[in-house]
């Protein structure tokens, strides 16, 4: 810098007024720490509501995802136990051949009481969907796939297992939810204590 210049801007204020040049820069920096005070609140008060919204939501905080063929079913309880994992629930998803259609459905298979730390809607609302909790030959359906197949609480979805037809009985048709959640092909989704 250029010693005019140094005179001019800094030393020459700075003689000519002491106390007013350290007042200045004393409240750049008490201004410069007030905004990185707000700045910091901010972003503590935004990631606070984006978990609460989270935990309401059931969504998990991490989610552990495999590839096409999945991991070891021994890292579930080795990464359920770990410290700062207050639960963790496997998730299975697949994509299902229909009987006598030529699309699919995307199946999503859960831990029922796993799950039901994370996401408690998942129990069922009701009509018997609580008692065929564990029923094997029971689905669940989003309402969206429930349209497109044109069925009802009570009715049956054929799923096509090797060369044979296997048909499940609809207990509940889930809400649509505006926004669908991804799972990986086989996950664990875990929140932290």
């Amino acid at each position: 810098m250029n010693a005019a210049v140094w005179h001019a801007l800094v030393s020459g204020p700075l003689r000519a007024a002491p106390g007013r040049s350290l007042l200045a820069v004393a409240a750049i920096a008490i201004g410069v720490a007030l905004g990185l005070a707000v700045h910091l609140i901010n972003a503590s008060a935004a990631g606070e509501f984006g978990r609460a919204a989270r935990q309401l939501a059931g969504e998990a905080d991490l989610v552990v995802q495999g590839g096409r063929s999945g991991f070891d079913e021994k890292l579930y309880p080795v990464i359920a136990t770990m410290a700062g994992v207050a639960a963790a629930s496997p998730v299975l998803e697949l994509e299902a051949a229909l009987h006598g259609r030529r699309d699919t459905l995307k199946i999503v298979g859960i831990d029922a009481l796993r799950a039901y730390a994370l996401q408690p809607q998942l129990a069922g609302a009701g009509n018997g969907a609580r008692n065929a909790l564990f029923d094997v030959n029971a689905i669940r359906l989003s309402a969206s796939a429930a349209r497109e197949l044109g069925v009802v609480v009570g009715g049956k979805v054929s799923f096509k297992v090797g060369m044979q037809p296997l048909a499940l009985r609809v207990v509940e048709i889930l809400p649509d939810r505006s926004e669908e959640r991804r799972v990986g092909k086989e996950c664990l989704r875990l929140c932290r204590s």
